[in-house]
């Protein structure tokens, strides 16, 4: 949440990366063009309601069973730690998490107009 407050209200400088004073600057100025012009901040308010404490109970049931499938991925078929099976899975559902948690979130602030929630979360369903 810091880092979300940190980038809210900083303003920047369009200025060419040939005229950035030092290597650092350039670096910086380099992956400021992979950011988001913009940071959304997130309320999630799990104790709105029963309803919703459920709502937000059941993403945290997903996120576990991803963590538990990955558990017995490594357990039972005694695949190491270090495969990259194992990280290749991972980094997948970290990439295919990132939209749908967004998705998600915004399914439950406002039902109307959240119509993708039924193309993003079936994915995260299927782990």
């Amino acid at each position: 949440m810091h880092t979300v407050r940190y980038f809210d209200g900083k303003t920047y400088e369009w200025v060419g990366i040939s005229r950035q004073p030092n290597i650092i600057g350039k670096v910086k100025r380099t992956l400021g063009q992979f950011t988001p012009a913009q940071w959304d901040k997130d309320e999630w308010h799990p104790l709105l309601g029963p309803m919703r404490f459920v709502q937000v109970l059941s993403l945290c049931i997903v996120f576990l069973t991803v963590e538990l499938n990955t558990f017995f991925l490594k357990f039972c078929l005694w695949i190491p730690p270090r495969n990259p099976v194992i990280v290749y899975r991972l980094i997948l559902w970290w990439l295919i998490a990132i939209p749908t948690i967004r998705e998600y979130n915004s399914y439950l602030q406002d039902r109307e107009k959240s119509w993708s929630i039924l193309l993003a979360f079936p994915c995260n369903l299927h782990c």
